[in-house]
């Protein structure tokens, strides 16, 4: 199936040594004629993410609808997208054939229910569902009536963490044998929203994008353990009650690693930064993501550093969407479907299980 290449963005400058052997196409491969969407949810992260993605890369979006009248107005001024007048009549139009569920984790589930059941494909937002039961559900419903739901977990596609899993899945560092994840960001934000409410925000929800890409570098290995801990931040306000703090490690039983580590700042005037390494018997590959992603190989044979053109806002979200339309195009599992998800969310849940027993180890038997 041929792939349409975006435009490439002249506001950002690529800097890679010429060394063609390591190059690596880290865009969204976008279908030639990709097929309509239909978005259940105009919250800010479909206005500010979900809808910007898409009309970069041209991914047609037929209507939208939410229960919000206001959000679902602020969407159509900004995007220039229809509106239904109910969930039910975005489901009966015969021109979307992916819903974009973004609604919150807790209405989630029935929607995705009921799009499926509609007999359309699906994408979800992140996290997949509220628990391991629900999730399996939906896997198992998209199966029965023959549709395809995949996940959107736009990491994957930020363009530095895309260009490590190519490489890694290249074998360019060997076998990995330490993930290891370290970001500073404000969380202020969080206070004017729903996620102030989460008892573990950062471990369950925000850190989901980092257990998930954890689960793909980590690809072949047996999952054994996870453990986690959170905490209030030093300068954090008291009207912030979730805790901005975290740690998790996931431990292999080939003696593999993985650690993320996570402070929340109060100033939202802070530079954040999320940076990332694997370490393998051949190689390292470290870099960090947000903002302007930065990734370097390093090997006995040679050192590469790539500045993307792309970032993962809005990118990536272009790239969880055409990953799944390729695949229904392509008649194909696309690599962020339900079912490869089903480990990163168990990651999660296993790390707040752990994280509301004071940081105890919580075992897995997890083949990835």
């Amino acid at each position: 199936m041929t792939r349409r290449r975006p435009e490439r963005s002249p506001s950002r400058e690529e800097h890679e040594l010429p060394a063609t052997d390591v190059a690596v196409d880290y865009d969204p491969q976008i279908p030639e004629q990709p097929l309509g969407i239909g978005i259940l949810g105009c919250g800010w992260i479909a206005r500010d993410a979900h809808l910007p993605g898409y009309a970069k890369y041209g991914l047609p979006v037929r209507g939208v609808f939410d229960i919000d009248p206001a959000a679902m107005a602020d969407a159509q001024s900004r995007f220039g997208v229809p509106a239904y007048a109910s969930a039910d009549e975005l489901l009966a139009d015969p021109e979307v054939q992916v819903v974009d569920v973004a609604a919150r984790t807790e209405d989630r589930f029935p929607l995705v229910q009921q799009a499926l059941r509609a007999g359309k494909h699906v994408l979800s937002q992140k996290p997949f569902a509220n628990d391991l039961d629900e999730a399996e559900a939906i896997v198992a419903l998209a199966e029965d009536v023959g549709r395809i739901v995949a996940v959107n977990q736009n990491g994957r596609w930020a363009p530095a963490w895309r260009t490590a899993t190519l490489w890694r899945e290249q074998g360019r560092i060997g076998d990995v044998v330490t993930v290891s994840h370290a970001f500073e960001t404000s969380f202020a934000w969080t206070r004017e929203r729903h996620f102030n409410d989460q008892a573990h925000f950062v471990v369950y929800d925000y850190a989901a994008h980092w257990f998930d890409i954890t689960r793909c570098w980590l690809a072949g290995k047996h999952v054994e353990q996870v453990r986690a801990w959170d905490s209030r931040g030093a300068a954090q306000p008291a009207e912030a009650k979730t805790p901005w703090n975290m740690f998790a490690e996931v431990r292999c039983s080939d003696g593999a690693t993985a650690t993320i580590q996570g402070t929340g700042s109060a100033s939202p005037d802070v530079a954040p930064v999320h940076n990332f390494a694997l370490v393998g018997t051949a190689g390292t590959i470290r870099g960090h993501v947000l903002d302007e992603d930065v990734v370097e190989l390093h090997t006995a044979a040679r050192s590469t550093r790539i500045v993307p053109r792309t970032t993962w806002f809005p990118d990536g979200f272009a790239g969880t969407m055409a990953e799944l339309q390729n695949a229904i195009i392509d008649g194909r599992e696309p690599f962020n479907s339900g079912r490869h998800v089903l480990a990163s969310l168990a990651f999660g849940h296993a790390a707040v299980e752990s994280a509301e027993d004071g940081g105890r180890p919580v075992r897995l038997d997890i083949d990835l």
